[in-house]
């Protein structure tokens, strides 16, 4: 199972009782091809940068699921075809960002710090000329 973040941003005229049955509706195709819902983001609604379809709002929602290698397809299409959906990305994460106690350590703990000497200056160090 690989890990992706699905966006959709969603037609701004929908009543606000379609909103939730359409959610519904794209989480049913994530888990129809085998994936699972981690987490949901439902933004409120937000003017677009660009008119989309002249339209100027949208309602932003994101989905980060987990689901098979070729699992994206089918829900790629499915959101193409519907009419609701002015806009969406699929996108593969390659990590989950967490922040773990191993992780939380001050800006000194994290300083770089380089040897001159294992760090050759110019082209021809490397090549050993």
């Amino acid at each position: 199972m690989r890990q992706y973040e699905i966006g959709v941003i969603l037609d701004a005229d929908m009543d606000e009782a379609a909103l939730p049955a359409m959610s519904e509706k794209i989480e049913g195709w994530i888990t129809g091809e085998g994936g699972t819902v981690n987490h949901t983001e439902q933004k409120l609604k937000r003017r677009l940068a660009d008119p989309i379809n002249k339209k100027t709002e949208g309602h932003y929602v994101f989905w980060y699921v987990n689901l098979p290698a070729n699992g994206s397809a089918e829900i790629e299409r499915n959101l193409s075809l519907e009419e609701d959906v002015l806009r969406f990305m699929v996108i593969r994460n390659d990590f989950t960002p967490t922040v773990g106690p191993e992780q939380s350590g001050t800006d000194e703990e994290l300083e770089v710090t380089s040897d001159e000497a294992s760090i050759p200056a110019t082209h021809e160090d490397v090549s050993g000329e």
